[in-house]
């Protein structure tokens, strides 16, 4: 499994965790489920193939191939790049020749009265697991989840209680879990002594007797899980955090389709803001709020914002927005800036290890509208209205990239924050920074949107389609002219015109599934003339807006 380890890490930007590298060999192999789920013995969690790529860590490592850091990534050195393939029969002879080398070492070095290295050799690592195994297998139930309501107070658990209920649908204790006494939330778990792997069953059931309990949920296992678990456990929502992934699955009820309030703002005695976790070697090493940083720059944002509105322009013309835009992520520092159009900015913050690109884009520009508000920052330019948000996405990305900038040591791979110009208009100004490069490397892209129906602080997620893309055609309809009085005489364009108007809306109602969205909008009919009211036109024009 050398050889598919290192075209996978290759395939992965040249870093990976141990779970992302079994993906992408199983992805690039082809391997049949059947095979994905083989274990490796009836004394061990570990299927073959995790166990196989394991080993084949161990040699690549050991070959000078790939290396790893204290957090769990693996990534290809140097030499690694170079080589691209190796030959295993001949690395495994090298690797073993080295090992037989250093035990020689230590064997002339305890002679002279050296310390030995206390380090385990594999056989003896995996001889101790299987011991370990097999011990926690023959415990009984409520001494096991004795143990994992002990394992859950180390790992930073408080209020830990095993129920040990029957007819609770596989809930067998809850606890709160507290976040560098800035966060808590509940969380039920189950423990479950299987030899081999956890089905998708498993996980469906636990998350439907979750519901109404809790939205957080851990199972502790010996075993471990399919693919088709792990996927069960992180469907319809966002992926939860996961503490082992080979050890535990966090599952999170969600409705499909729905608006879902942040869930820190749900859960007991929470606060509110983003927390992400990082673990090492399955402890808890560092809790990063950013509840803090956001508090320190919301005052910037709605300053920014403000600013934004009062001085709108429209698509194109986006001169002042986006050099205002430049120079305050410019007084960030950190970042890597560019111009990718006249009127656009794009922000590339470069972490501190490799990782994927992920892009965060907000658009910049204003309608064609008179603002009639009285507010303080109403627009100070008639015909230029901020009227669709876009000051305030501008601003929203702005505050990220504040506050992002200032943790560039902590952030794997790249984030590109994209302020793009002229998003009103079709094709707009998407097009030409596409063709300047500005998606090149990214992996995923996140627009960023305010939605005012929803209320404040709340994060609003959708499956499929999120917004409607517009389409702009126009219609001419040919009549002959003649006078109001006389109408009889002519060909009525605008008679003929209205009834069009009334029947395109039967193309919705009568070519899309209901099912499906879809809206058709006429905004804007025939040319008012005042001198020449009393006659009828030859052509009536009317432009349709369909939006599916």
């Amino acid at each position: 499994m050398m050889n598919p380890l290192l075209t996978a890490l290759c395939g992965l930007g040249g870093s990976a965790s141990i779970a992302e590298l079994l993906e992408q060999v199983i992805e690039d192999e082809g391997f049949p489920p059947e095979l994905v789920e083989m274990p490796h013995s009836d004394k061990s969690s570990d299927t073959e193939l995790a166990y196989r790529l394991a080993w084949a860590r161990t040699y690549l490592k050991k070959y000078g191939l790939i290396t790893n850091s204290e957090r769990g990534v693996w990534a290809l050195t140097p030499e690694g790049v170079e080589h691209g393939e190796v030959d295993p029969q001949e690395a495994s002879r090298l690797v073993r020749q080295r090992g037989n080398r250093e035990r020689e070492n230590k064997l002339v070095s305890v002679e002279e009265g050296a310390a030995p290295d206390s380090g385990e050799v594999p056989e003896e690592a995996d001889a101790w697991r299987e011991f370990l195994m097999e011990a926690l297998l023959e415990m009984k139930p409520d001494a096991f989840e004795r143990l994992c309501q002990r394992l859950l107070r180390e790992s930073g658990f408080t209020q830990v209680e095993v129920t040990g209920r029957s007819g609770d649908g596989g809930i067998d204790g809850n606890g709160l879990v507290r976040l560098a006494g800035l966060l808590s939330f509940p969380v039920v778990f189950q423990c479950k002594r299987y030899r081999n792997t956890i089905s998708s069953n498993v996980i469906r059931d636990f998350r439907g007797a979750m519901i109404g309990r809790a939205d957080k949920g851990l199972i502790i296992t010996t075993g471990s899980f399919t693919r088709d678990a792990l996927l069960e456990a992180t469907r319809d929502g966002a992926p939860p955090d996961r503490l082992d992934r080979r050890r535990s699955a966090y599952g999170s009820p969600q409705t499909p389709r729905a608006w879902r309030r942040n869930q820190a703002d749900r859960s007991r005695g929470s606060g509110r803001g983003v927390v992400q976790i990082y673990i090492r070697n399955g402890d808890p090493m560092e809790t990063l709020s950013f509840e803090k940083a956001v508090e320190e720059v919301k005052d910037e944002v709605v300053g920014w914002r403000r600013f934004l509105h009062e001085n709108p322009e429209i698509s194109f013309e986006e001169r002042e927005t986006s050099a205002f835009v430049y120079e305050t992520l410019e007084s960030f520092g950190g970042l890597e800036l560019s111009r990718p159009t006249e009127t656009s900015v794009v922000a590339s913050l470069v972490g501190g290890s490799p990782g994927k690109t992920v892009a965060l884009r907000a658009d910049i520009d204003a309608l064609p509208i008179t603002e009639e508000n009285d507010f303080k920052f109403v627009s100070k330019r008639p015909g230029a209205m901020h009227a669709c948000g876009h000051d305030g996405h501008t601003a929203m990305l702005l505050g990220v990239a504040k506050i992002m900038s200032s943790m560039k040591e902590s952030i794997s791979g790249e984030v590109r924050f994209i302020f793009q110009h002229a998003e009103e208009l079709m094709p707009g100004g998407a097009e030409g920074m596409i063709e300047n490069g500005v998606m090149d490397g990214v992996d995923s892209i996140v627009g960023i949107h305010l939605w005012a129906s929803l209320p404040t602080g709340t994060i609003g997620l959708a499956y499929g389609p999120m917004m409607g893309s517009p389409d702009i055609f126009r219609i001419t309809v040919n009549g002959s002219g003649g006078h109001a009085a006389m109408a009889y005489k002519t060909v009525d364009s605008i008679a003929v015109g209205a009834q069009v108007v009334t029947n395109l809306q039967h193309v919705v109602s009568r070519n899309i599934s209901p099912m499906e969205n879809a809206v058709l909008s006429v905004t804007s009919f025939g040319r008012h003339d005042p001198q020449r009211h009393p006659r009828l036109r030859r052509d009536g024009r009317h432009r349709p807006n369909p939006r599916p």
